[in-house]
């Protein structure tokens, strides 16, 4: 679950009539299994989901997330660990973490006529810890990610957006914590070949949003894809009805230009993160020229990685497809 489904499932819990506490990992020292921006949930039964921590410190945590519950206010709790006695509590190297926690009401009023908007890009929270309601921004696009805001230096919010990298970040004015709540990359595939078999579970297990695009009923079907639909429809029929943005990726594995190249078309006009193709040197060669022909330029074509995947030096269909994974992941973490 990412920090965006936890804090849907904190606010289902909320019209529940739940208490609800919220804890952030805002800084770490040393050693830490959970990043900085890492979120746990916790409500008065002694629920939880999310993890700050991957140890007992969450104990401690849930006890203290009651504590609140009780005091309504918000509180940083420190923990600190010597490598002797760091496996106790999950810090595998010894270190130090905060976490700051919080009663979720306010959080969840400003958040909940949201979540039935929010696009493929997510949001990003700006929050000041000082007990003050956070900034809300929408869209990787809109202009303000672009501006200074709270006294923030110029591209700290969009550099935080786009690494989907929680923050904290000290001003004289007070402490401000820059926190994404990003939806999962989505990855478009298109050709339901043996490769995808192995592709598809790899991704979903990577926590990719997967959608199967195969005209050919005889490729895409339940007994070869059990677990994910599949959309019969030609690339250039269904893909203008899809958001693609810098969260969605492309992978064509037909060896079909009638196939292919219009979803290629599709994706070229766009900030798409990744666009690999199946298919040799040659074939990528006929793929470029085509291209051309239709009026893209060589900064344009070297969006596309192909051959695709990194080179493992595998043959297997499911070793091309861990290739091809990797390589989404690699993409996934450049800016």
């Amino acid at each position: 679950m990412n920090n965006l489904e936890l804090l849907q499932l904190a606010s289902q819990w909320g019209t529940q009539e739940h208490q609800v506490v919220i804890g952030t990992v805002i800084n770490t020292w040393g050693s830490s299994p959970r990043p900085v921006g890492s979120v746990i949930i916790i409500n008065e039964l002694g629920e939880f989901e999310g993890s700050v921590s991957g140890g007992c410190i969450e104990g401690a945590v849930i006890h203290e997330a009651l504590e609140i519950m009780k005091t309504q206010k918000e509180k940083l709790i420190e923990f600190g660990v010597s490598d002797d006695t760091a496996w106790s509590v999950g810090l595998t190297c010894g270190g130090q973490i905060e976490i700051y926690l919080e009663p979720f009401d306010k959080l969840n009023k400003l958040l909940a006529p949201w979540f039935d908007k929010i696009n493929t890009s997510g949001l990003l929270l700006l929050r000041p810890l000082n007990g003050a309601l956070p900034e809300i921004i929408i869209d990787a696009d809109v202009e303000l990610l672009n501006t200074p805001m709270l006294g923030l230096p110029d591209g700290t919010v969009k550099e935080a957006f786009k690494k989907n990298q929680a923050k904290l970040v000290n001003l004289d004015s007070g402490s401000i914590f820059l926190q994404p709540l990003i939806t999962d990359h989505h990855i478009i595939i298109v050709g339901a070949v043996h490769i995808a078999q192995h592709l598809i579970p790899m991704l979903i297990n990577l926590n990719f949003k997967v959608t199967l695009i195969d005209p050919r009923t005889a490729f895409a079907n339940r007994a070869r894809f059990p677990d994910i639909d599949v959309v019969h429809e030609w690339p250039q029929d269904i893909l203008p009805n899809i958001t693609i943005n810098h969260q969605v990726g492309l992978v064509t594995l037909t060896h079909d230009p009638k196939i292919d190249n219009p979803a290629i078309l599709n994706f070229l006009t766009t900030n798409a993160f990744y666009i690999g193709c199946l298919g040799s040197k040659k074939t990528h060669a006929k793929r470029t020229s085509f291209l051309k022909d239709e009026g893209f330029t060589e900064v344009d074509i070297e969006k596309i990685s192909a051959p695709i995947g990194l080179d493992l030096g595998g043959r297997a269909p499911s070793e091309i497809a861990l290739s091809i994974a990797s390589e989404i992941i690699s993409r996934k973490y450049q800016v």
